[in-house]
């Protein structure tokens, strides 16, 4: 009986101590597999700070649990159950830390892609105005040539109307030129008939003066037969005005309009 009783003694004691043996070290696995995570993920941060802080407060979880594992040890080689406990919730931490940093890393490189989609949209944006530029420039430059052909035909109607006063002024000019021309002719005509008028005066015989003759003496005599009137002879229809008549007049230039 006393056998028996010791070899279940035994073979319970032994379960036991496998059974403790194999909680300490799933408990120091998980401690290992999360302080593999972070390694990696530590790899996976580089320069991100926000992760690294995260990464640095898994670490410090990683330290709780191991010294749980260390002070949970039992005398047979076995792990309490507080501190088996503690390991895992430590390890939980860890993962949910990891998952933080993680999250932080996809919202960095988010935001990174965001900024480089920014840039190209402002360089999108910039190309667009230089286009929208361009376009306001052609528009300008198309009202200026409107404009430019405005004053062109202004400025070619201001020489035809140039070119018709120059044609006027010339035409008056001309007819100045043959009004003096025949102003000209007309004082020497003057002259010519003074000339003539003072030769005619000097080619002229002198009056003769009156001789006074004796008044006769009365004498009868016979009765004389009246004489017949005398009949005053006509008019030459063809009579010729004297030289002092003669009038030069000027022609009348024709006034140009």
């Amino acid at each position: 009986m006393r056998i028996a009783i010791a070899a279940a003694l035994i073979t319970f004691s032994v379960g036991s101590t496998f059974s403790f043996a194999a909680d300490r070290e799933g408990s120091r696995l998980l401690i290992e597999k999360s302080q593999t995570a972070v390694e990696q993920m530590r790899e996976k941060a580089g320069a991100n700070k926000a992760a690294t802080a995260d990464l640095d407060t898994a670490l410090r979880y990683l330290d709780k649990a191991s010294v749980a594992l260390k002070q949970g040890e039992k005398m047979f080689g076995g792990l309490a159950d507080e501190a088996e406990q503690e390991i895992r919730h430590q390890a939980t931490l860890v993962e949910l830390t990891l998952k933080l940093a993680d999250s932080r890393l996809e919202r960095a490189k988010t935001e990174a892609e965001l900024a480089v989609l920014h840039k190209k949209a402002d360089a999108v944006k910039a190309k667009v105005k230089v286009f929208d530029d361009l376009r306001g420039e052609i528009a300008r430059l198309k009202d200026d040539l409107a404009k430019n052909d405005k004053v062109g035909k202004e400025l070619a109607a201001l020489k035809a109307e140039r070119d018709a006063l120059a044609a006027q002024v010339k035409q008056l000019n001309t007819d100045q030129e043959l009004r003096e021309k025949l102003q000209a002719e007309n004082e020497t005509l003057k002259k010519a008939l003074g000339q003539l008028q003072a030769e005619s005066k000097k080619a002229a015989p002198p009056e003769q003066s009156e001789i006074t003759q004796p008044k006769p003496k009365e004498v009868a005599s016979p009765p004389v037969k009246p004489a017949p009137t005398p009949v005053a002879p006509e008019p030459d229809a063809e009579q010729k005005p004297l030289l002092e008549e003669i009038i030069v007049q000027p022609e009348t230039p024709a006034t140009s309009k």
